[in-house]
């Protein structure tokens, strides 16, 4: 590949503090335009390549997809200083599983060089023989009304407190009174965070500490076992380089292997890391024998909405996905497209982002023969107004590849809608797979475009079929082990035990 020598000059320093400002602002269209100059002066470097691939794929805008695709996977598989984790690695077709791997250990290898020790702070499985009860650390920045605390709530609740001692270690900033933010979600996200306070022994507040401050903190609290909630990224995945806990596991958040060796297992399934694909997974896996994914025993029921509530045709056939821009890919969205032309009485509903976003897809749809007010964009609102329109107004989810729909494909199948996936190689991909098997379902699992377009077309002509799978959702909300939380919790508390210091 050829080398940035005779690059115009451009300031990547600057860049790339500005660029975080933007991000947290959540100005992507300017960080885009930021991002895209700097890849303008520096086509071939790696940090110019990927910042661009981040800020483009929010926005849907995919003029540079796969030229930007190439210079970060090839840099990544031929540049030993090169280095990537995060949402970025796992929406990228061309991160394949070694390549996700070789990733991850070298941001290992970094935060560790970053944040060195003499010694572990507490050795690898060691014995606190004094606790009554196995003492667990749940660890990260996410225990607000974020994904994988709406997930986990039911399991913390459901804990048996009488051999179980919950520890929060808590990293998350106040999402619950933002300046411009609508009373009801305020309200719901205030009812939430209280119940998930009540789940906790104690809660430890870590939030604007430093790596090393945290881990003692975390030692003082003679934690048996660390689960971590977070991506592995910051000063809250970096202090478990110190060994604050005996055994340090990685679970729920992040759906991949972290390439760390301070990181003793990763919670998974017989779907998502089978056999045969360990060896791409640092950590030593931690398998549940259901769904790794867990279900909330609590979780509201869908609103009483109609199509008309969010002007969507009443006689369409609604096709929907709600995931996050960055996770739709050309060829996803090419596939959808040749669906929407081959039938004239479907739209495809999505969650609007950014009007950049939503201007981008439709002016996609238009270049491959779809009108764009066929392309209708929904916004995020409350969980039982969105359950809601999953299953009063949506006829079939379609996933999205190789970063499929995990909370989605969980929303949708208790709200009783179906869910088409395509499964790949990767923990990511295979998530919504691992819901439907769980769920009794795995004729909505492929393993190729050409499988995934033939099956959508398929059910998009069936409509006998469709209301069969509603009916097979309804009756497994109280039969199928995805739903049910205590028999979840057991097994995972069963999981904690086999691995806890003796």
């Amino acid at each position: 590949m050829p080398n940035d020598t005779l690059a115009a000059p451009f300031d990547a320093s600057a860049a790339s503090a500005e660029l975080a400002v933007l991000r947290e602002r959540n100005d992507m269209a300017a960080a885009w335009r930021l991002s895209r100059a700097w890849h303008d002066a520096q086509p071939y470097d790696f940090e110019a390549a990927w910042n661009a691939l981040l800020d483009s794929t929010h926005l849907c805008d995919w003029t540079r997809h796969e030229f930007l695709q190439t210079v970060v996977a090839e840099s990544l598989a031929h540049q030993a200083d090169t280095r990537l984790v995060g949402e970025l690695v796992l929406a990228t077709p061309r991160m394949t599983p070694a390549l996700q791997l070789e990733s991850a250990r070298r941001h290992a290898r970094w935060l560790m060089s970053a944040h060195p020790a003499a010694a572990p702070l507490v050795p690898p499985g060691h014995h606190y023989p004094d606790h009554r009860r196995l003492r667990i650390g749940y660890i990260g920045r996410d225990f607000c009304f974020q994904a994988t605390s709406y997930l986990m709530a039911g399991v913390l609740e459901q804990h048996d407190r009488e051999r179980f001692e919950l520890v929060c270690f808590d990293f998350s900033p106040d999402d619950t009174d933002v300046p411009g933010m609508a009373e009801d979600v305020r309200v719901e996200r205030r009812s939430f965070r209280a119940r998930l306070e009540r789940c906790f022994d104690r809660i430890v507040s870590l939030h604007g500490l430093d790596a090393a401050e945290s881990a003692r903190r975390i030692r003082e609290a003679e934690i048996d076992i660390a689960a971590y909630t977070s991506r592995p990224v910051d000063d809250a995945f970096a202090m478990l380089a110190l060994r604050p806990a005996p055994v340090q596991v990685a679970y729920l958040y992040y759906p991949a292997t972290t390439g760390a060796p301070f990181i003793d297992y990763l919670v998974a399934d017989p779907v998502v890391v089978p056999p045969e694909s360990e060896r791409f997974y640092s950590e030593r896996i931690l398998r549940m024998p259901n769904a790794y994914q867990p279900h909330d025993h609590r979780r509201v029921e869908p609103s009483a909405l109609t199509r008309a509530d969010f002007n969507v045709p009443a006689d369409a056939l609604v096709l929907a996905n709600f995931n996050q821009s960055y996770k739709i890919t050309p060829e996803v969205f090419a596939l959808w497209c040749s669906l929407l032309r081959e039938r004239p009485d479907a739209v495809l509903w999505l969650l609007g982002e950014s009007p950049e976003a939503q201007q981008n897809l439709r002016a996609q749809a238009v270049l491959q023969g779809v009108a764009a007010h066929r392309i209708g964009f929904g916004k995020s609102i409350p969980m039982r107004a969105h359950l809601g329109r999953l299953r009063h107004c949506v006829d079939l989810v379609l996933d999205t590849f190789p970063y499929g729909g995990h909370t989605l494909t969980s929303d949708a199948l208790w709200a009783g809608t179906p869910v088409l996936t395509r499964m790949g190689d990767t923990f990511a991909s295979r998530v919504a797979g691992s819901l439907l098997h769980a769920v009794g379902l795995p004729e909505l699992v492929t393993h190729s475009a050409a499988d995934y377009l033939d099956r959508a077309r398929a059910l998009c002509a069936d409509a006998p079929r469709r209301q069969a799978l509603r009916e097979h959702l309804a009756r497994a909300r109280g039969a199928s082990p995805l739903f049910d939380t205590t028999r979840y919790v057991r097994d995972l508390e069963a999981a904690y035990l086999r691995i806890a210091p003796t």
